[in-house]
């Protein structure tokens, strides 16, 4: 579901990033779903709706690839943006 990050206090809205290592994801950014491939870095500012899924195994992604079942990703969480 779609959802925003609050801070530790749950006063104010943070930035999520989200770095995909490997196979890729469907993320969906204020009503707009994108495939975000590996070696990527998702930079969602504070505030901003989203949500993202992995993909169905053997699904032909945009490079002519087929995905794999599994996907890795590093989240990063910014209470302050510097």
């Amino acid at each position: 579901m779609r959802h925003v990050h609050l801070s530790v206090d749950g006063q104010r809205f943070v930035r999520e990033r989200i770095l995909i290592l490997e196979s890729a994801i469907l993320l969906d950014v204020g009503g707009e779903q994108i495939v975000i491939m590996p070696n990527t870095l998702c930079d969602i500012g504070p505030g901003v709706p989203h949500m993202w899924r992995g993909l169905p195994a053997g699904m032909l992604l945009p490079n002519g690839t087929r995905h794999s079942s599994e996907s890795v990703m590093v989240f990063f969480y910014q209470e302050e943006v510097q």
